[in-house]
């Protein structure tokens, strides 16, 4: 679905994306971690909204994920495989 998205003409020039995750939230870090080695690019962590301050200690902390920089016109890579996008096709 993201790779979908960012296919989109109005992506073209998206360099970055962000999110909120917590720390145990496993299968979206699994989502974005491969979404990142896709885009040939690191993901950049830091709390965004901590567990006490904003949340009464009632939800664990928000970690935002910065992924980036890429390049869109580039071919992204899965399974050492290249996936071109609709641009480069």
């Amino acid at each position: 679905m993201l790779k979908n998205i960012l296919d989109r003409q109005s992506c073209h020039h998206v360099n970055y994306i962000e999110t909120t995750i917590t720390q145990s939230n496993e299968a979206s870090w699994a989502l974005f971690e491969s979404l990142a080695r896709q885009l040939d690019t690191e993901i950049k962590k830091s709390s965004m909204f901590d567990r006490n301050k904003h949340f009464d200690n009632q939800h664990e902390t928000e970690l935002l994920a910065q992924l980036g920089p890429f390049n869109l016109s580039q071919p992204m890579q899965a399974n050492n495989e290249l996936i071109f996008t609709k641009e480069n096709s």
